[in-house]
């Protein structure tokens, strides 16, 4: 047998193209929430939208694969997807409900609202895995046991995580992405017995369309010479005689002047208008390009650790800032989460400066926190607090846009320190200064208005509210005011039930009688499995984001761990190994049980091993039992295409309900995930009591 084994013969083999197809799924969807979010500024902060329109194609592609194959489409969809995404930058956009930190490169008299824009691109990134979900489906259907699918299905998903981690790590760009991508589409759809490309006229087309999309990125990153991706942003820098300009995703992020008399009131706050302002350690979290190191380093500071979550942008700030303030012996510098940072610190500061830390960015797809969420919890300030010496003082400032940003942040100081905030306003730049800490005996507020004029200071009590709620480790939202579902996304919302209420009535009522199932032997349950899967692998992510950082490195490992899980439990089925599916339901409820009564948060405070450990045997045991329930189900479905197409439906859902956690917290999701399992017991019980 192995000496008839050629290479054609291998690519063309039916696990060789699930693990193909898997592949360049994962890697597209990626890149696509890659690229999209960096080039599109509104869906830097809804790149969930974009993962729920993957699974939407994917799922039904995989239930209609039995249509016109579309699948020879998809280098021309793709083009498109990319090609428009670029020219929508223009546009302006807008607000609704919650804060976005954008701004616009170029200034044009047309206006799209959020939901709208996020509407279209949704039904696109839809259309683009459509083609992928039915070439998917087909293979799945050809396999002759739905295990040994779906495992060089995970296979192919684990690779293609890691190969695109690899690229990120390196700092490599759309241009490789895109190539990947479309020679992964050309060994498809040339070894495929179901497509037979050929290179005559039609192939050939496709071809030169790649070739076009390659160039077309080739040139658009050429004309850019300052221009990097890395691991968290697009990052593009703009010189000229006055200033260095920092923009990440299409925003301008971060300023180096080259003309030292410019200065903002923030950088100086600290040391000019503060009694006996000497101090020995300074921690500064947001380090970017170095411009508040510098600043503490003029002032005298003996010993500063800056705190900087992109390694980038720390590498072009020791690059090009004039003053070199990396290069001092009194700095050093820490890769990291800030809230990562202080969970680890065992040091004491005289002073801590949260320096403009607003990411632009969402820190994954599968949820709705930002890298800087659970930096302005009150548990982080806690943690900050604890960090402080007897005398110490906490500095933030940041352009906030709104006031009752500012009085969220100031007044969950005042509840943590047990007096009143100082809030200093530009009335000329909007800027925003908060500080507390028994240091502010010294500050010496009369001393602003004589050196800046538009400067004003003030203090004022402020309480939690649930007109106003302070952010917290389980509703890290500082951006909305209070628990409700922002403007922007009850249309989007909206527009996603109705599709899917669409949907379901028509496979409930006319297409599934197609495949010959009876009224309760629809796979419901694999449904409901996919809502609950979804939600759980957002609420590990949640996890450990809190626990170990909001950086890309733990984003990864945790996605990695999360598809490992998922192999084991098919290999562990695949050998034969089966458990009564009552006995999995029972041990799956026992270790949500566990999940809601013990908290991840209640974790923080022990040693880094055994809270990886504790962290790992509570999240992870939902998982593994969750996998084992979904590999021995989908091993015995009939239809395994049709099955897998209602899971990622399933998982689309899931994403939708992911929005509550805006108004309940993210550990109420233990509730939804719990009742997505009975309701997947119950139809599989109706299922199996049907198919007798």
């Amino acid at each position: 047998m192995l000496k008839n084994l050629t290479l054609p013969s291998l690519l063309r083999a039916n696990f060789t193209q699930i693990f193909l197809i898997s592949f360049l799924i994962l890697f597209t969807e990626l890149s696509v929430i890659r690229y999209l979010s960096a080039e599109v500024i509104s869906l830097a902060f809804f790149s969930n939208i974009i993962l729920m329109a993957c699974f939407l194609g994917i799922g039904l592609g995989c239930l209609f694969n039995k249509k016109k194959n579309l699948f020879y489409l998809f280098p021309y969809l793709l083009f498109l997807q990319v090609f428009f995404s670029t020219i929508i930058i223009v546009l302006k956009i807008e607000d609704g409900g919650m804060v976005m930190f954008q701004t616009n490169l170029i200034n044009l008299n047309v206006k799209v609202n959020h939901s709208i824009l996020a509407i279209a691109i949704f039904i696109f990134v839809a259309f683009l895995f459509y083609p992928l979900g039915q070439i998917l489906g087909k293979e799945f259907t050809k396999s002759k046991k739905n295990i040994d699918a779906y495992l060089f299905d995970l296979f192919g998903s684990i690779f293609g995580v890691i190969f695109f981690a690899i690229l990120s790590h390196f700092e490599i760009g759309v241009t490789i992405w895109i190539i990947i991508i479309n020679f992964t589409w050309l060994l498809i759809v040339y070894f495929n017995e179901d497509i037979k490309f050929r290179f005559n006229k039609s192939g050939n087309n496709k071809i030169f369309s790649m070739i076009l999309m390659i160039l077309f990125f080739m040139v658009m990153e050429s004309s850019r010479p300052n221009l990097w991706w890395s691991k968290y942003y697009k990052i593009v820098l703009e010189k000229n005689e006055k200033y260095i300009n920092l923009f990440v995703n299409k925003t301008g992020h971060q300023v180096l002047y080259i003309d030292d008399s410019i200065v903002h009131l923030f950088y100086n706050f600290p040391y000019k208008f503060f009694k006996n302002a000497q101090y020995q350690n300074a921690l500064i979290i947001g380090a970017g390009m170095g411009n508040d190191v510098n600043f503490a380093l003029q002032n005298n500071v003996k010993n500063i650790d800056a705190v900087e979550i992109d390694e980038r942008i720390y590498k072009l700030g020791k690059q090009f800032n004039p003053n070199n303030p990396y290069a001092d012996a009194r700095v050093n510098i820490n890769i990291d989460d800030g809230r990562s940072f202080l969970e680890k610190n065992q040091k004491k500061y005289d002073l801590i400066i949260f320096a403009l830390t607003d990411s632009l960015t969402l820190t994954s797809s599968q949820a709705n926190t930002r890298l800087e969420s659970y930096l302005y919890t009150k548990e982080s300030f806690a943690k900050a607090k604890a960090s402080l010496t007897e005398n110490g003082l906490i500095v933030l400032y940041n352009n906030y846009r709104k006031d009752w940003i500012v009085d969220k942040i100031a007044g969950s100081l005042e509840e943590l320190f047990g007096q009143e905030s100082v809030i200093v306003s530009d009335q000329k730049h909007g800027f925003k200064i908060i500080a507390n800490g028994k240091k502010l005996q010294d500050f010496k507020n009369s001393e602003i208005g004589k050196e800046y004029s538009f400067y004003s200071s003030e203090k004022k009590s402020i309480k939690n509210s649930v007109d106003n709620l302070f952010p917290h480790d389980n509703w890290p939202f500082l951006y909305l005011q209070k628990p409700s579902f922002p403007n922007n996304y009850i249309k989007i919302v909206i527009f996603e039930l109705i599709i899917l209420g669409f949907l379901l009535t028509y496979l409930h009522k006319n297409y599934l009688k197609e495949f010959n199932y009876k009224n309760h032997s629809k796979p419901y349950d694999m449904l409901f499995l996919g809502i609950g899967f979804m939600l759980l692998e957002t609420k590990n992510i949640i996890n450990f984001q809190l626990l170990f950082g909001s950086t890309w490195s733990v984003n990864v490992l945790v996605i990695l761990a999360i598809l490992a899980t998922a192999l084991i439990a098919t290999v562990i089925v695949k050998l034969g190994i089966k458990f009564k599916i009552r006995n999995l339901y029972l041990a799956m409820a026992f270790s949500l049980l566990v999940s809601i009564l013990v908290p991840i948060g209640k974790f923080a405070d022990y040693q880094p091993l055994l809270r990886y450990i504790l962290s790992c045997v509570v999240s992870f045991s939902p998982l593994l039992f969750a996998s084992l329930i979904f590999s021995q189900t989908f091993s015995g479905e009939k239809k395994s295409a049709i099955g897998f197409g209602y899971n990622m439906i399933g998982a689309m859902i899931g994403g939708i309900l992911e929005y509550g956690s805006m108004i309940f917290g993210y550990h109420s999701l233990l509730y939804v995930i719990a009742f997505a399992y009975i309701m997947a017991l119950y139809t599989n019980y109706r299922r199996s009591k049907e198919n007798i």
